[in-house]
């Protein structure tokens, strides 16, 4: 079976993902201009933990 963990995803041009799992030190991966680091990520992340929940945040635009 399986660890269980929970996933945070910042998609902003300095971006961020990371896995809180429930037994151990939380992993947090940036990617600055590369999402394909987070996806990498991500899917590893899909087959050796339980997802028990992911979250996006909240996107809007930043004007000056």
């Amino acid at each position: 079976m399986t660890d269980r963990a929970w996933v945070g995803i910042d998609p902003g041009i300095t971006g961020a993902v990371a896995l809180i799992p429930a037994d151990g030190a939380p992993i947090v991966i940036d990617y600055p201009g590369d999402v394909a680091l987070a996806v990498d990520a991500v899917r590893t992340w899909t087959v050796e933990y339980t997802i028990m929940l992911a979250a996006v945040e909240h996107v809007h635009s930043m004007p000056r």
